[in-house]
């Protein structure tokens, strides 16, 4: 009898699960412009975050000075009545002349020639009034916030505004509503301003 040979090892079979058919790709979900994908927003998984530039601080809108949350504010002497002189004291070029043209588009009699006051730069903005038209010169103030009152014993009827660094703008005013049977017209027969007649300085 002859040699046998080695005897054949059956070679490992691999032994494989159910082959899944290859899916669809994901291609990338489109983001709309002006919308970056990251980072996610706060406390909202997914959300994209708006986007933010570089060095771009999230500063509230200041109001407009002149902006009155309930309309123009109620005045007791109408503004067609009280005379207005505006000093600029600010060291802001041109306010005068800007503020001066707020003033008269509100109603008030400016002199439309404001000057700079004299240095040093006021810090305050002031309303210098005769004690005599107290009523204008309170009239005037609501016009201007912030604005100093300063009695003057003797300057008369005119008003002499001077615009400080804090001056932040004029705002609208409303004056009183003429009494039954009186036209807006009478108001301009004599200025009469304050809270009495004066017939003459």
């Amino acid at each position: 009898m002859g040699a046998l040979g080695p005897v054949g090892v059956p070679k490992a079979v691999s032994v494989r699960g159910p082959v899944s058919a290859p899916g669809p790709s994901e291609a990338p979900v489109p983001v709309p412009s002006g919308v970056s994908a990251a980072p996610v927003g706060p406390g909202v998984p997914g959300v994209p975050g708006p986007s933010r530039g570089p060095g771009v601080s999230e500063a509230p809108t200041p109001p407009a000075a002149s902006a009155s949350p309930g309309g123009p504010a109620p005045i007791e002497v109408a503004p067609g009545q009280i005379r207005v002189q505006l000093l600029n004291g600010s060291g802001r070029p041109g306010l005068g002349q800007e503020t001066d043209a707020a003033l008269r588009a509100a109603g008030f009699l400016t002199t439309g020639l404001p000057a700079d006051a004299p240095p040093p730069t006021a810090l305050r903005t002031v309303i210098a009034f005769d004690p005599r038209w107290d009523r204008s010169a309170r009239s005037l103030a609501v016009a201007l916030p912030g604005a100093e009152l300063r009695a003057v014993p003797g300057q008369g009827a005119l008003m002499q505004v001077t615009l400080g660094a804090d001056f932040a703008g004029v705002r609208e005013v409303r004056g009183p509503r003429p009494a039954a049977g009186q036209g807006a017209g009478s108001f301009a027969q004599g200025v009469v301003t304050g809270d009495r007649v004066v017939c003459g300085d």
